[in-house]
């Protein structure tokens, strides 16, 4: 019996052993994994302060760039040619700046310069196997070539803007203009009916960044038309009116026009002065042609109110 007793212990002795040792072991790999996630913590935030100084130090390098500009000076160098390394004939505002070959104020490839050609082509490099140009680097903790950055300078002039026409009560002259005019740059772009699907899906406090145009689009189109729009804007209301000077009032009944010829619209309902007035046709005069004699004629075309 006593025999019997003692082996007994034994066994339980070892079974509690045994507990010791797995809690003992998964307390190690807890701690093993927390190491190694704070370890990856650690590097990403490091990663996201080096790539946000990198972007910010691309704009103020840019942004010191142009400022020549306000004494008088151009510098071609500011032009995005996208991958058109020659640097001719249009630029390619088609290629997204990450793969971009020749992006503004591009790093210049001297060693492959031809003495007879008086451009020199931008610096490329291979950066997880895709060819790019570079407008900026720093030296880097992971990459060959450091961590860089690549620069695209675009007027804002030239951007049409996506949320117009929802304050001020102008929604819909102002939309109905603007979902021709992205029609018309969808078809130039190979896409059918952009605007329409822009306006139709956009938020009821508008657009807050461009990349929201990838769930309307898709990411292929709304790469393509990223380049032309913006999201952010200022309009001034009190002078940014889309009703012609020399209408009082919206018409009534719209009429179409063709800049080749004088198709006409129709003009106010009342004057200057409250009079009432008929609604004669106020006609658009050709390019080039004298006005004289056509009543209410005006000689500009207004692209915004067809």
């Amino acid at each position: 019996m006593a025999t019997t007793h003692r082996a007994g212990n034994r066994g339980a002795i070892l079974i509690i052993v045994l507990g010791v040792l797995a809690v003992l072991a998964l307390l190690g790999t807890t701690f093993a994994s927390l190491q190694a996630t704070e370890r990856h913590v650690a590097r990403n935030y490091e990663d996201t302060v080096r790539a946000k100084l990198l972007a910010m130090s691309g704009v103020e390098a840019a942004v010191a760039r142009l400022g020549s500009l306000s004494n008088g000076f151009n510098d071609p160098a500011m032009t995005y040619w996208g991958n058109n390394i020659h640097e001719t004939g249009s630029p390619d505002w088609m290629t997204p700046l990450d793969r971009a070959q020749s992006p503004s104020y591009a790093i210049e490839d001297e060693s492959t310069q031809n003495p007879t050609d008086a451009i020199v082509k931008p610096l490329l490099v291979d950066i997880d196997g895709v060819t790019v140009g570079l407008s900026g680097a720093c030296d880097g903790a992971y990459a060959v070539h450091g961590d860089v950055y690549r620069v695209r300078v675009t007027d804002a002039n030239s951007l049409l803007y996506l949320n117009d026409g929802i304050e001020g009560g102008r929604e819909g002259t102002t939309s109905q203009n603007l979902r021709r005019i992205l029609n018309n740059l969808g078809d130039l772009l190979g896409m059918r009916n952009v605007g329409d699907k822009i306006l139709d899906n956009r938020p009821s406090g508008g657009y807050v960044a461009k990349r929201e145009l990838e769930t309307v689009l898709g990411p292929t189109h709304a790469a393509k038309i990223q380049p032309f729009v913006t999201t952010r804007a200022w309009v001034d209301k009190n002078v940014a009116n889309p009703v012609p000077i020399s209408q009082e009032t919206l018409s009534t009944y719209p009429v179409k026009y063709n800049q080749k010829i004088g198709i006409f619209r129709y003009g106010r309902s009342f004057g200057t002065g409250g009079e009432a007035m008929q609604n004669w046709p106020l006609k658009f005069a050709p390019e080039h042609a004298d006005p004289r004699g056509v009543e209410h004629a005006i000689m500009a075309l207004d692209e915004l109110n067809p």
